[in-house]
């Protein structure tokens, strides 16, 4: 009987973290396009309306989707740190804005949608993702 290998492979099994943070990554890239699309779409075209900054998060969500590939492929971890940092920083920005106005109910379901950031960068951000996604497979 021949023996089994002990790896995968393409080297060795992919942590739990990183793992997490790659799907995470994909769900939050769309789920950051579809909300973007949405704000987008009810505001108003006339002057002053969209700040500048809003339609240059648009290009967030493609950068973060292949980000999430780079992490997957085992190509790099910064990558998909990076680009998670506007959607953190767009969370924050939702959470400021709607509590004090005690309009937290409005803003729960984008809230949802865009909170996943957060997630894929502190699992990005795990020694153990680091490690998986920087190290080279000793075949290769």
């Amino acid at each position: 009987m021949p023996a089994r290998p002990a790896s995968a492979p393409w080297g060795e099994r992919i942590p739990g973290p990183a793992l997490g943070a790659g799907v995470l990554g994909l769900i939050a890239s769309a789920a950051l396009a579809v909300v973007l699309l949405a704000v987008l779409g009810l505001a108003r075209w006339g002057e002053d309306a969209i700040a500048p900054w809003l339609i240059a998060l648009l290009l967030v969500p493609p950068l973060q989707l292949v980000a999430a590939i780079v992490l997957l492929c085992r190509r790099g971890w910064l990558p998909l740190a990076l680009t998670s940092v506007p959607g953190v920083l767009l969370s924050g920005y939702l959470l400021l804005s709607f509590l004090p106005a005690g309009d937290i109910h409005l803003a729960s379901p984008l809230f949802g949608c865009v909170v996943l950031p957060l997630p894929v960068l502190v699992l990005t951000l795990l020694p153990a993702t680091r490690t998986w996604a920087t190290r080279r497979s000793g075949g290769n």
